[in-house]
């Protein structure tokens, strides 16, 4: 039975969990409590989320870290095989998956996402990005490419037609030439999972508005979100481009840090080990609301301030 896609319902606002699959997530800090990203970390993060009725759960691609100290990001699970793994605990969430385009071969990467779609019942996305740091890319001894978002365009095209076809097809592009393609089972999701792109300059927007259902982007005045989904939402309507309208993603963070004074410090001692234990519960999980209720009102503010300016 394939399930509604979560990020296809009817609430315009959806809310998830961005970069769990490797350490310190958005952070790069040394503090003690970061996130460590480990199995059971993001076990348990997801079916938290999946149960409290967050939409999704979005990795980032890592493969070979800043270094540094605490060589950031250098721990990370790789995507699809994270998403199948979770996928297979969870019951409503969206899971995606982020693929660096020139890295892994669009045939591959047509397989495991519709792996993925099948194990969840239809709950898989994929985040489409090109990738930027020559480190990660030297270590595969594969180059960048001038024009980046050109090869993800026949990169999306040959998953698209693959799950399309009922016999192999012959693909000869500029990046990709291609004989008997064929990739069998296609995705439960028609014509191919949600996909995302993660774009922060002019041509990945580009490419986003023509092919993909959302762009996750940041912004650092939220003035300056109006002029980027007005932009996006005229090059949904150019030739070739998707029909549906483009959606938005950004991130927002909220930062917990325990105070000097902790909690139990200030609780009366004669309280019960049980009743101890809920008020500081519900203590901490009063703070978090309110951390999360703070970042949100501003992610809020700049979604609403493009959503106004788009025509």
């Amino acid at each position: 039975m394939i399930k509604p896609h979560p990020l296809k319902g009817p609430s315009r606002l959806k809310l998830g969990v961005f970069a769990p699959n490797a350490d310190g997530g958005l952070a790069i800090t040394g503090v003690p409590e970061r996130w460590q990203a480990r199995w059971d970390d993001n076990l348990n993060a997801a079916q938290i989320a999946d149960r409290g009725g967050l939409d999704f759960f979005l990795p980032i691609a890592r493969w070979k870290g800043f270094g540094g100290k605490n060589r950031v990001r250098e721990w990370s699970f790789e995507t699809f095989t994270w998403a199948a793994g979770l996928a297979s605990v969870t019951e409503r969430i969206a899971l995606f998956m982020t693929v660096h385009v020139p890295l892994v071969h669009p045939v591959y990467a047509a397989k495991s996402l519709a792996t993925v779609d099948h194990i969840s019942r239809g709950r898989a996305g994929l985040n489409i990005v090109c990738g930027w740091n020559p480190k990660e890319f030297g270590m595969f001894g594969v180059p960048l490419v001038e024009k980046g978002y050109d090869q993800a365009g026949e990169w999306l095209d040959i998953m698209e037609r693959a799950y399309a076809s009922d016999e192999p097809f012959d693909y000869e592009g500029t990046y990709y030439k291609l004989k008997e393609v064929v990739s069998r089972p296609a995705s439960l999701q028609a014509p191919r999972p949600v996909t995302m792109n993660a774009a922060f300059g002019e041509p990945g927007r580009e490419f986003a508005a023509h092919n993909c259902d959302y762009l996750f982007t940041t912004f650092t005045e939220i003035a300056d979100a109006a002029d980027m989904w007005r932009i996006s939402a005229q090059e949904r309507i150019a030739p070739g481009a998707m029909s549906a309208p483009i959606r938005s993603a950004t991130s927002s963070a909220a930062i917990r840090r325990r105070r000097p004074k902790t909690i139990t410090n200030v609780m009366p001692s004669r309280l019960p080990t049980r009743r101890l234990s809920m008020r500081i519960w519900r203590a901490r999980r009063s703070f978090l609301i309110r951390m999360m209720r703070q970042a949100m009102t501003v992610t809020v503010s700049a979604l609403r301030a493009g959503q106004a300016a788009i025509p």
